[in-house]
């Protein structure tokens, strides 16, 4: 099978896996690692629309950052984005950050076609500290 390496943003991407093969009424794992930051949020959100038409059962599992990774004053943070922006690969996406993160997530889970199974924060999120991103696995409802 051909690799697909789609533009998110503009790109059919479901129908060359259909072409190869892909049964779109079989429950399926879609394992979306290292893409959410680099997308739009219409972009993430009309790829999740897209897994979401599949078949009820299948899975999505991914990895996303917080508006705090993208905003965050802290140097490093800003290292890190200047960095990533300097190799073309600017951050766009991140989850409004605002306690309960957990609600933020579900939310945008919820409305893209998802029930959220489990979450994985990434740094401790306290009232006064916001998470840095996180860990997803949803199911198509």
């Amino acid at each position: 099978m051909a690799r697909i390496r789609p533009d998110f943003g503009k790109d059919d991407w479901l129908s060359p896996l259909v072409e190869a093969g892909f049964d779109l009424h079989q429950p399926a794992l879609f394992l979306w690692e290292g893409v959410t930051p680099y997308l739009e949020r219409a972009a993430v959100e009309a790829a999740l629309h897209k897994i979401a038409g599949t078949a009820r059962g299948s899975l999505v599992a991914f990895d996303f950052f917080t508006t705090e990774m993208l905003e965050s004053q802290a140097l490093v943070l800003r290292l890190v984005r200047a960095s990533l922006r300097a190799g073309g690969e600017a951050l766009k996406f991140g989850l409004d950050s605002t306690p309960p993160l957990s609600e933020r997530l579900t939310a945008l889970l919820r409305s893209c076609g998802f029930a959220l199974i489990e979450q994985r924060t990434l740094g401790q999120e306290t009232k006064g500290k916001r998470a840095l991103g996180g860990f997803a696995i949803a199911i198509v409802q």
